[in-house]
């Protein structure tokens, strides 16, 4: 049935728009038709008024409108940005599709039955808004914390202006918001990056000096020490002396750790093995109302790591977790294997790399912390620890030494519950080797008499490698200028079996050194610095190396690695 007939049938006026060709013109125009039938009493119809109206130029603006309102529509309903328009009492009018997935509602309409108040983690900041808006007129890039529907904490960056109706008057707000939650994240890691790049070059400019006047006091101690054994009081109060340079070295140490310039020596390790070693020890750092709980998976723990530097982590943390529980309570040390997908990558979002990881945990049930404090823990000379009681390096170091051995570490807690310290390094799939008996060699008499030329620009660590190598059995020639011995090394080349060399000096560096040297006479060296890798990385010497000695020097250690290279 057409639409005439239709009409027809139910005696109702015609009214309808159809095109038609302008013969004059030939364009194709729009025209409205509007008409009524007249009926005789037997109802069929007898005559027709009507009139017919050009209405090509409203048609065309209704649809350039219509086609604007889709655009509008599609603008609105793809922009990754939130749009929005609410009210002067915050009522919300219109949001974009996009405010579905920043605050975590199902639909639209779910969102415009709330006040934007609602969605604010702390209402003033709502008020604080508007305000800067009276003030302005106008709002750009405010970052402002919202919730989204689960209570999940965001970051936001709002654009917002007035809007104003006919009558120039104010009527509502309308403005544009911006998920800044990552960005952010990512500004708060870059920040935590420079922190640490400058401890790390104040470290790395104080270790090397600090390191030279450690292995003064501690070396000088160390043999008094040995002199004076029949002397009780004198050793003990050397002994003293000697705690103190150790404790200073573990300072600087811990600065360098958090800056990720500490010395390593990574292997494949068994954590589970390391962590019953030192049982004894760290149940003497602990107070007897404490508890010590370990529980380790059955199987190897195997990670690539420094085993002093995990001692390090494993001592702080429950250390660290003792303070936390003044009245007493249970620290757990716990490993387990856990295999990391993507799941977990981006519930955690901070493991980047998935695989099969050992998982080393220190839970406490101590005080815990607020989510400020959490923020800061990782922070060089944080601490909430009163004046004297702490560095507020402890944690910082394990952070450096975790970073440095690329690992993860995660922190689980709330104030009144405890804390718990997830630690991740790649599982290795390779055997423990062997310990290492470099040192455990005695010193050998054939050894003896034979002499070492040592080259060192701190007169002060010269005087003491002599005593120790006198103290050993060794002669000694001595230079502060590696030009002098270059020099002299003609005159005394027959004599020399072995060049003690620091790395870092002026004029050129001891492997510089010892290449001149070795094409005079080809001739053994140790190398010895208190500086970090990333000075040393252009020498091309580093601690991986056998003959590689870190400052403060242990004497046995160097009287043994002279007796095996020799």
């Amino acid at each position: 049935m057409t639409y005439f007939d239709k009409c027809l049938q139910e005696k109702i006026d015609f009214n309808y728009e159809y095109r038609a060709i302008n013969h004059k013109t030939g364009k194709v125009i729009y025209v409205k038709s509007m008409s009524r039938v007249f009926y005789r009493e037997d109802g069929t119809p007898y005559k027709i008024f009507g009139t017919k109206q050009d209405i090509t130029e409203i048609k065309i603006t209704l649809n350039q409108l219509e086609e604007s309102q889709k655009k509008y529509k599609s603008i609105i309903e793809n922009m990754q940005e939130v749009y929005y328009r609410k009210d002067l009492d915050g009522n919300l009018l219109i949001m974009s599709d996009s405010a579905k997935n920043l605050f975590g509602y199902e639909s639209i309409d779910e969102l415009l039955k709330l006040n934007i108040k609602q969605l604010y983690k702390n209402p003033l900041d709502h008020e604080y808004f508007i305000d800067l808006l009276k003030k302005n007129k106008k709002v750009r890039n405010l970052e402002q914390k919202f919730l989204k529907k689960d209570g999940t904490e965001i970051i936001v960056l709002t654009s917002s202006q007035y809007v104003y109706d006919q009558e120039d008057n104010i009527s509502g707000i309308e403005g544009v918001m911006l998920d800044f939650t990552d960005t952010k994240k990512l500004q708060e890691q870059l920040s935590q990056s420079q922190k640490l790049e400058s401890i790390g070059q104040l470290a790395s400019g104080v270790a090397h000096d600090f390191n030279n006047l450690l292995t003064v006091i501690i070396g000088y101690t160390e043999l008094l020490v040995r002199k004076l054994d029949s002397d009780k009081s004198s050793v003990d109060m050397l002994e003293e002396i000697f705690s103190a340079g150790n404790k200073a070295q573990k300072l600087t140490n811990q600065l360098l750790a958090y800056s990720r310039k500490q010395f390593t020596n990574p292997k494949i390790i068994d954590l589970n093995f390391e962590i019953k070693n030192i049982q004894k020890m760290l149940r003497r750092l602990i107070r007897e109302d404490i508890e010590i709980i370990y529980d380790l998976i059955p199987n190897d723990a195997l990670v690539k790591m420094d085993s002093t530097q995990l001692n390090q982590i494993i001592f702080n943390l429950s250390v660290n977790a003792k303070d936390a529980m003044p009245k007493g309570g249970i620290i757990r040390i716990s490993t387990r294997e856990i295999n990391i997908d993507d799941a977990f990558i981006k519930k955690y979002n901070f493991i980047k790399e998935k695989g099969t990881y050992i998982e080393l945990s220190v839970m406490d049930t101590g005080t815990g912390m607020d989510q400020d404090i959490k923020e800061k823990i990782f922070e060089p000379f944080f601490t909430t620890k009163g004046i004297g009681q702490g560095t507020g390096l402890g944690l910082s170091m394990v952070y450096g030494v975790v970073k440095q051995h690329e690992g993860y570490i995660l922190v689980d807690s709330e104030p009144g519950i405890g804390s718990t310290f997830k630690i991740y390094f790649l599982k290795e799939n390779q055997t423990v080797p062997l310990q290492d008996s470099r040192y455990a060699n005695p010193l050998s008499l054939e050894n003896k008499n034979k002499t070492i030329m040592v080259v060192e620009d701190d007169d002060s660590v010269c005087k003491y490698i002599q005593k120790i190598l006198k103290y050993g059995g060794y002669k000694t020639i001595c230079f502060s200028d590696p030009k002098q011995a270059v020099a002299k090394y003609n005159e005394i080349a027959e004599s020399v079996d072995l060049l003690l060399t620091d790395i870092i000096m002026p004029n050129f560096n001891g492997k510089e050194l010892w290449e001149i040297l070795n094409k005079m006479k080809p001739l053994k060296v140790i190398y010895v610095s208190g500086y970090p890798n990333d000075v040393l990385i252009n020498t091309e010497i580093n601690e991986k190396i056998a003959n590689f000695l870190t400052k403060p020097i242990d004497s046995n250690l160097l009287l043994n690695m002279i007796n095996d290279m020799l």
